[in-house]
């Protein structure tokens, strides 16, 4: 969980074996840094980084995200006097080979916001989201979560070769079959459907 400091009032950092200065940076920002580098899939592990904070509230932010100061400002306001049994759909604003993208399928909302004591994620290994109990409203806030998805196709790439393999692999726990081939052709599926028949690529060369 991972948010600009003067929002938060803990930061919870479950770091899966990064090699880059992750836990000297966290630290000195004043994180709770905790290491889980046998990895259990996306939902399992944002179980675990929310095991470990008693607040309230929770955001749960991935390592390439980062929220805008409209969104900040919603959280804050809304924190004033929160809503009960509700939790909160917030907008994710995507970066795709240098610009962000507001069409074709990229801007898209989910669940990032809630009580801490309500819910938590599921135990997808990929493409995980937040349980939703029966009765709990889901709200919405302005501004967005800046995902840096994707800096270049090779980028793209590598990431869709690893998602690609969990959901395989979450199909195969399910007692479906699937295998590695299917799962480059779901990723670049995806990236087809979005990117290219959906004209995400004319959104990208109009920004130049």
């Amino acid at each position: 969980m991972f948010a600009k400091r003067c929002l938060v009032d803990e930061i919870i950092i479950v770091d899966s074996g990064s090699t880059d200065g992750t836990q000297q940076i966290a630290e000195k920002y004043g994180a709770k840094f905790f290491v889980n580098s046998e990895w259990p899939g996306f939902g399992k592990q944002k179980q675990l980084a929310q095991s470990y904070t008693d607040c309230d509230w929770v955001l749960a932010l991935d390592a390439d995200e980062r929220i805008d100061d409209v969104l900040q400002q919603e959280i804050q306001t809304m924190l004033i006097a929160p809503p009960k049994n509700a939790v909160f759909s917030l907008n994710e604003l995507t970066w795709v080979f240098g610009r962000f993208l507001k069409h074709s399928g990229w801007y898209y909302h989910h669940v990032r916001l809630y009580p801490n004591s309500l819910t938590q994620y599921n135990d997808n290994l990929v493409h995980e989201s937040v349980i939703i109990p029966d009765g709990v409203d889901t709200k919405r806030l302005k501004g967005d979560i800046l995902h840096y998805s994707y800096k270049d196709m090779e980028h793209y790439l590598v990431k869709s070769a690893s998602y690609g393999r969990a959901w395989a692999d979450q199909k195969q726990k399910r007692g479906k079959s699937a295998s590695l081939a299917q799962a480059i052709l779901h990723a670049l599926g995806c990236f087809l459907k979005m990117y290219v028949l959906k004209r995400g690529f004319w959104m990208v060369s109009r920004a130049f």
